[in-house]
């Protein structure tokens, strides 16, 4: 029987059972290039780190994310914001269960004799199968992130003028959109030029499947890269960027607006607090002082629900701010190495280096991690959640 090792030179080596070995080269119109490909001198223990790290946060996300979609789908008719975050969520679950699959699926030191006897090139099929799908979530997510921060930066910039603009059905259908854009975009042209098929081995008598390109793939390719890096990546990443500063901005304004209402009713209290006083705590002791006017018979109207109004409305804000703030963190490195692939002339993704491949694994795994950690911050700032969570979660404490 003859193994099969797929080499960096998009080449197959041959090994037979008698000992010998055959260097088989394919034609670059052939075949196309996988992440397997190409020559790998990452040290083993670093790369497998790497792998577990990725493997670790990817199950850690497809739970957690499990958790997200079925409290945000139980408080969807409380807050039209959670009709968004019931669809980062699912995109995030996504994103997670197809890094977990693909990674688990390509781990060539368990897996490589069973690729070998099925005849396929691993990396290439899952790229297809499960690479492709990641892809398309990515994008999903960056899609959903924008839409969140845009829409909560027009209700502090304009509150007026959306009010009535964003209904339950427009958040709905853009939420749908947000899915359908992305996946139409991106899987119609890979699978069109990408396609998997047997290929016959030249001076043995087997086949193995691999993606082979269509002969017009780079003219395909020429349009799809400014679709998937321009439109679907870096004008979403350069609204929530936006968003995030005027969202940042607004707050601060805020802070000082409710500072200088806690100078007229409790004069001693902000005076002793100053600057390091938080919005929650100003409009706390604010609601306390008014509502202690309101039992001395003080004529003060409904001021006090409108305070927590605004208690609700900062922490919103500050929970799309965070949501928001590490989408930026974390995706930053990918647009770069995005755009850099795209836009270099010349750029030959058959010639990456070592640090070329580590910036792949550090860009997924920060991908990752943005689509692991949500739960921290929807517990944290939205008691809507916790009271959520604890209902459907938590049944046998109560």
């Amino acid at each position: 029987m003859a193994n099969l090792n797929f080499n960096a030179d998009n080449s197959t080596t041959v090994s037979y059972s008698n000992g010998t070995e055959e260097h088989l080269k394919m034609s670059d119109n052939e075949t196309a290039r996988s992440a397997s490909d190409s020559s790998y001198t990452m040290p083993e223990e670093l790369r497998l780190s790497l792998f577990v790290l990725i493997v670790v946060l990817s199950l850690f996300g497809v739970i957690s994310n499990i958790i997200n979609m079925t409290t945000f789908w139980k408080l969807r008719k409380e807050d039209l914001i959670n009709l968004n975050l019931f669809g980062l969520s699912l995109s995030d679950f996504m994103v997670c269960l197809t890094n977990l699959l693909f990674f688990v699926s390509t781990g060539h030191w368990y897996l490589q004799e069973i690729f070998t006897y099925l005849k396929i090139v691993p990396v290439e099929v899952m790229y297809m199968l499960l690479g492709v799908p990641n892809s398309v979530s990515v994008r999903i997510t960056v899609l959903q992130t924008a839409s969140i921060a845009f829409q909560r930066c027009l209700c502090v910039v304009v509150p007026l003028k959306v009010k009535g603009f964003f209904t339950h059905s427009r958040i709905t259908a853009s939420v749908i959109l947000s899915f359908i854009i992305p996946t139409v975009m991106i899987t119609v042209p890979v699978y069109y030029v990408n396609r998997l098929q047997w290929v016959r081995i030249p001076g043995l008598n087997e086949t193995i499947l691999r993606v082979v390109m269509s002969d017009d793939f780079y003219d395909v390719n020429v349009w799809t890269t400014p679709i998937n890096t321009v439109i679907l990546l870096v004008i979403p990443f350069l609204i929530v960027s936006v968003s995030t500063a005027i969202m940042i901005k607004h707050l601060k304004q805020t802070i000082t607006w409710r500072l200088r209402i806690l100078t007229a009713v409790d004069p001693a209290w902000a005076s002793k607090n100053g600057k390091n006083v938080s919005l929650a705590a100003a409009s706390a002791v604010a609601i306390q002082q008014k509502q202690k006017q309101q039992q001395q018979g003080a004529s003060t109207g409904n001021s006090a629900p409108n305070e927590l109004f605004v208690q609700k409305e900062i922490r919103i804000i500050k929970l799309v701010l965070i949501v928001s703030l590490i989408f930026l963190v974390c995706y930053a490195p990918n647009v770069v190495s995005v755009m850099f692939v795209a836009f270099t002339k010349g750029y030959n993704i058959r010639e990456t280096d070592d640090f070329e491949k580590l910036m792949g694994f550090v860009t997924m795994s920060l991908g990752t991690v943005n689509s692991s950690v949500n739960i921290f911050i929807y517990h944290n700032y939205s008691t809507n959640y916790r009271k959520s969570f604890r209902n459907v979660f938590c049944h046998s404490k109560r």
